[in-house]
């Protein structure tokens, strides 16, 4: 983990309203791996907002690091003002990655939680030791799934689930995951990200299939370094710090029922 200073080289609205895809070219020894994530200073001029704001990497490459955010309240609101070739402060990366252990693999995807599975996506899309990964991507409406582009690029399997219908499977990302989990012939690894009770879910059809899962926890995180001690999670071994024990943590791990108000 580095202080480092980056160039915004793009910062524009998605295909959705309030979704912005923003692209950072860093140093050329900045090294990052799924599930990682940056610590971003959003107003270097003035102390408002005080607080760095976690962002996952969606990609890493030619040293340009792409994030994507949605803006829901004044941080995000004076980031998407920031304009090609600003400058911009960062922490990262940050975290402890995506395990990669062999056989099946699907990554479930909740809402922005699509981001830094985008980047496990890619990886294992191009390794050439690995199984290529079934997405299951999962979203209120089709307006949400302004990412779709990004995954179809891979050449990888893609389902999609609104919980409108508007796009693919009508209903929750869950229910397709029982669907595809049902359809492999061997035992493998789940992969997610998004809305504590989906992943809650998962969890339990992981466990009733035999799979191995491992989850990026959506929680604020004030410092990113462990410091401030505000990002605790309830795990069988006791509380561990989503930003240096985590994000990613295997799902049996954790007690979801103590964590339900905090993730």
């Amino acid at each position: 983990m580095m202080l480092e200073t980056g160039t915004v080289r793009e910062n524009r609205k998605a295909a959705a309203p309030c979704y912005y895809r923003m692209v950072i070219e860093v140093p050329r020894h900045f090294q990052a791996r799924p599930g990682q994530f940056l610590q971003i200073q959003i107003e270097s001029k003035t102390t408002d907002p005080l607080l760095r704001r976690p962002f996952s990497i969606a990609g890493l490459s030619q040293n340009r690091v792409t994030v994507f955010y949605q803006i829901k309240g004044k941080g995000t609101a004076l980031l998407s003002r920031l304009q090609t070739s600003d400058q911009i402060s960062f922490l990262g990366p940050l975290g402890k990655p995506y395990p990669i252990v062999p056989g099946p693999k699907i990554i479930l995807a909740g809402g922005l939680g699509a981001a830094g599975l985008l980047f496990l996506a890619k990886d294992l899309s191009v390794d050439s030791q690995s199984e290529k990964p079934v997405v299951i991507l999962g979203c209120k409406t089709k307006e949400d799934l302004f990412f779709l582009h990004d995954f179809q690029d891979l050449d990888i399997p893609i389902y999609c689930a609104t919980e409108d219908g508007s796009f693919g499977f009508k209903g929750l990302a869950t229910s397709l995951l029982s669907q595809k989990i049902k359809e492999q012939s061997k035992k493998g690894i789940l992969y997610a990200c998004g809305p504590n009770p989906m992943l809650a879910a998962a969890g339990k059809i992981a466990k009733k299939y035999g799979w191995s899962a491992y989850f990026s926890l959506e929680i604020m995180m004030a410092c990113g370094t462990g410091l401030c001690r505000g990002c605790a999670v309830a795990t069988r071994s006791g509380y561990c710090l989503a930003c240096v024990d985590g994000p990613v943590f295997p799902s049996e791990e954790i007690l979801w029922g103590k964590n339900a108000q905090r993730i």
